[in-house]
């Protein structure tokens, strides 16, 4: 795998900026999240059909936090890579992440080619096997 080399994005200045935003997007989903938890309290009686509101509501808050967990998986990780001086590279060919990818979506793990074909790859539906 190709390292980022000094200039772009793996220099002192290039992660410092990109460490910035990874920290204040971290920031951003930790603080809706850390205040979410009191629609979890358990709903005080009431017949079923009154509660299906707060059921709703539950729902929606465990979606928007289950995405949030996994943004946050993504932030680590690539926080994780700038300590291994593996950011900014691409995880599917090897090949630098362009800083305006970064800068746009700074935990990026592959590269525009590689994300496109990746996005574009066919999955098959759940049971069914591919053609061999």
């Amino acid at each position: 795998m190709k390292k980022a080399n000094g200039s772009g994005n793996g220099s002192w200045n290039g992660l410092t900026k990109y460490r910035q935003l990874l920290l204040a997007k971290r920031a951003d989903l930790l603080a809706p999240l850390r205040t979410k938890l009191d629609i979890f309290a358990a709903p005080v009686g009431g017949a079923p059909e009154d509660l299906a509101q707060v059921f709703h509501d539950q729902f929606v808050a465990l979606q928007l936090n289950r995405v949030g967990f996994h943004d946050l998986k993504l932030i680590d990780a690539a926080l994780k890579r700038m300590e291994s001086h593996d950011y900014g590279v691409c995880l599917s060919c090897g090949d630098p992440i362009s800083p305006k990818r970064l800068i746009a979506i700074p935990w990026a793990t592959c590269c525009i080619d590689c994300q496109e074909r990746l996005s574009s790859a066919p999955v098959p539906a759940p049971g069914v096997e591919a053609a061999a």
